[in-house]
């Protein structure tokens, strides 16, 4: 039975490309050649392992991204009773804009979670 091993740097080569750099970047931050970087994109696991640091990458800033849209409604509710018109009309349309999306989204998620559920328990 094979031990896998990371190879030296292939951590720093899979988070360099994971978070956008070209291969060439990342081979140099990875402290490896350009050359070993091409050839570790051709095994299916390590492009596994870069795929699983992008997602761990976007579920981080996705948490973020709701943590601080509490305080941005809270914010546009503010601007809800600004004594500008236009101001108060520029929020009201954000709002039910941001409402819309986030309904729809809440219901295709819900219907693809039953499918999920019923495909999983056939």
């Amino acid at each position: 039975m094979a031990i896998n091993v990371p190879k030296k740097g292939d951590g720093r080569l899979a988070l360099a490309l994971a978070a956008g750099a070209s291969i060439r970047e990342a081979a140099d931050e990875a402290g490896m050649s350009h050359r070993t970087a091409y050839r570790r994109l051709t095994a299916p696991k390590f492009r596994l392992t870069v795929q699983s640091a992008r997602d761990q990458m976007f579920e981080g800033a996705l948490g973020l991204l709701a943590a601080i849209s509490v305080k941005a409604v809270q914010a546009l509710e503010r601007l809800l009773n600004s004594e500008s018109l236009n101001v108060q009309l520029g929020a009201a349309r954000a709002i039910l804009g941001i409402g819309q999306q986030l309904s729809e989204r809440v219901d295709v998620d819900s219907r693809l979670r039953a499918l999920e559920e019923k495909s999983n328990a056939e």
